[in-house]
């Protein structure tokens, strides 16, 4: 029998600079409640999770959002967090690069309430895996995690971890059932995806080898809605709920509602 799962997700949120933020998840809350979702879903780039005190970023390679932050500190609006996470139904996060500005992904990690960056969960007879994207490589070579904005000191970045690879390959073998993956940054060959997007699809065509296994991947980051085929796979950028919008009143968020 064919079964289906309806869930809400959402990305870039971007609480600390959004002037109505807590609006724009209420809304998003609404919505998924009205729709009978099965789970709610983050893309990344929720909210700075501690005080915007400090960064690895020199002075010279902060982007304008974080020299504001520094100039204007506040406290972490964990409310709005708090209300996520205690929706009705499961709630899921992807770790976004913002988060880990002004901390480690540790840090980012506890306070989302995960014991792993990538991690997978099953519903409705679906396969749901989040990755870990916010990876760089520093100039010897060396792969490391974002930590307090020192990732804006390089350009090669992002990517997925040797070791994640090698987890995400497991997983898929592990199960039959339909699989839907999940990240902040894109998978697909692209200007701001992961740089060692051949590495990836390589697992994924495996994967894919007798059936189609891995249906869809999504992803935030961009800001804009987008949706590719690469490989009989669909990829669907999410756009920012906060920025880009148009108008004061307009939330950007997706139910999607998939069919085995």
């Amino acid at each position: 029998m064919e079964q289906s799962v309806c869930f809400a997700v959402m990305s870039d949120l971007h609480m600390d600079i959004m002037h109505d933020g807590t609006w724009r998840i209420d809304a998003f809350l609404n919505a998924a409640r009205d729709a009978h979702v099965d789970f709610i879903l983050s893309l990344g780039d929720f909210l700075y999770p501690v005080r915007t005190y400090a960064s690895l970023c020199s002075p010279q390679s902060l982007p304008v959002n974080l020299r504001l932050a520094l100039e204007h500190p506040h406290e972490p609006q964990l409310d709005v967090l708090h209300r996520f996470n205690h929706f009705e139904k499961p709630a899921y996060h992807v770790l976004g690069n913002h988060e880990i500005d002004f901390c480690s992904k540790q840090k980012v990690m506890e306070t989302y309430g995960q014991s792993c960056s990538y991690y997978a969960w099953h519903v409705n007879g679906w396969h749901f895996i989040a990755l870990d994207s916010s990876f760089f490589r520093d100039r010897d070579g060396v792969l490391k995690d974002y930590d307090r904005g020192g990732y804006f000191e390089t350009n090669n970045l992002p990517y997925l971890s040797d070791e994640q690879l090698h987890w995400l390959d497991k997983e898929l073998k592990a199960s039959d059932e339909p699989a839907v993956i999940c990240s902040h940054q894109p998978l697909f060959p692209c200007k701001r995806g992961i740089k060692n997007v051949h590495a990836f699809q390589a697992v994924l065509r495996q994967a894919n080898k007798n059936h189609k296994k891995v249906r869809l991947c999504l992803n935030g980051h961009i800001h804009i809605d987008d949706l590719k085929e690469y490989e009989g796979v669909l990829y669907y950028t999410v756009n920012s709920i906060s920025n880009l919008w148009m108008g004061g009143w307009i939330c950007c968020s997706t139910l999607c509602q998939i069919h085995s």
